[in-house]
């Protein structure tokens, strides 16, 4: 899933042998959740019109195709799987779980970790929920602060023209509505990512600051 965004978005050398070993990742997976992900990542770049494919297409038709699309991935997923291959019984279960401690989930529990496997919530299949069972609303919100702020960052860098950091944190969080990635003490390689995507971001953004100051210098000069 993220190597075919990267593929997709980048224009490296690199760029068609990560999009040819994504395609097989996500074909040998033969599940419905990476294909959230992945749309979330192709209809960010295609948006914003960024790598050598997207950047072919109209803004006008990209405006059109990008909420068409988005209906359309939901739908596909949702008709061919309504369950998410029984993933919304243990929402249900993880979400009374976490209601019995909320502040600071179940991990500070004496039997918690007896309770979580009894319940099947040691791996929530929600990254959000996952964080809430284990750690509760407290860490919970500051991973949220942290993910709203490297999502702001990456907006910016897209909006200044690099949407790469945005498509592959889209993919990130997307498919995190179902899949658990981990927790905030055990990250999963999806993690790596993530923050590789965040330091891309905030390397792009502090290139067009650095570039904006040198350019009015010049014409300061002039």
């Amino acid at each position: 899933m993220f190597l075919m965004v990267y593929g997709l978005g980048s224009r490296s050398k690199v760029a068609v042998l990560s999009l040819a070993a994504g395609t097989l990742m996500v074909l040998a997976a033969q599940r419905h959740t990476p294909l959230l992900g992945l749309a979330a990542g192709l209809l960010v770049l295609l948006w914003f019109g960024s790598g050598r494919y997207f950047a072919l297409v109209s803004q006008r038709l990209r405006r059109i195709a990008v909420p068409v699309a988005s209906v359309g991935a939901v739908a596909f997923v949702f008709l061919t799987d309504p369950t998410l291959n029984g993933r919304d019984s243990w929402w249900a279960s993880c979400t009374s779980l976490w209601l019995q401690n909320p502040l600071f989930g179940y991990s500070l529990l004496p039997n918690g970790s007896v309770l979580a496997d009894q319940t099947g919530c040691s791996y929530a299949h929600a990254l959000s929920l996952q964080v809430l069972v284990q750690y509760g609303l407290v860490a919970a919100t500051v991973m949220f602060v942290f993910i709203g702020f490297v999502v702001l960052v990456a907006v910016r860098a897209a909006r200044a023209g690099h949407a790469l950091g945005l498509a592959i944190i889209g993919a990130f969080l997307v498919s995190g509505l179902a899949e658990t990635h981990g927790d905030l003490l055990y990250l999963n390689f999806e993690w790596f990512w993530f923050f590789l995507a965040a330091f891309y971001a905030s390397l792009s953004l502090g290139q067009n600051r650095t570039s904006s100051k040198v350019g009015a210098g010049e014409l300061r000069g002039q």
